[in-house]
């Protein structure tokens, strides 16, 4: 849960919010849902309903997604969700494929780390 008029006062902003989603370095492929959604019930977390009723981003190694705090004025929930292919994800080439990428895993069961960031948007200095 990421509390947005908290987040806008330590940052100094009232603009969109830059939210990036990244892998640890050496994690397995795994196509994923990264999901913002109003924090109330219920939480989506299949990927039907998150298509559906949420703003998101699919993602292999990492994803960033703009959130406009106005948007969500109670803050927002964070959801990711694995599916269970990378059809989700559109990937074309072949050789690009989770499963030709994780040939070498011995690994049964494919998990992640990850870093979520939070930040502005844009700053002066990125111009």
């Amino acid at each position: 849960y990421f509390h947005t008029p908290s987040i806008q006062r330590s940052l100094n902003t009232t603009d969109y919010l830059r939210l990036t989603v990244d892998s640890a370095p050496g994690s397995l492929c795994s196509c994923s849902i990264v999901s913002v959604q109003e924090p109330r019930c219920p939480i989506f977390d299949t990927i039907g309903m998150i298509k559906r009723f949420s703003t998101w981003q699919t993602m292999l190694y990492n994803a960033t997604l703009l959130v406009d705090p106005r948007a969500y004025p109670e803050g927002f929930v964070l959801v990711i969700s694995a599916s269970t292919n990378d059809d989700l994800c559109n990937v074309v080439v072949e050789g690009n494929r989770c499963r030709n990428l994780n040939l070498n895993s011995t690994d049964k069961e494919v998990s992640k780390n990850i870093t979520i960031t939070l930040s502005q948007n844009s700053e002066e200095k990125d111009y």
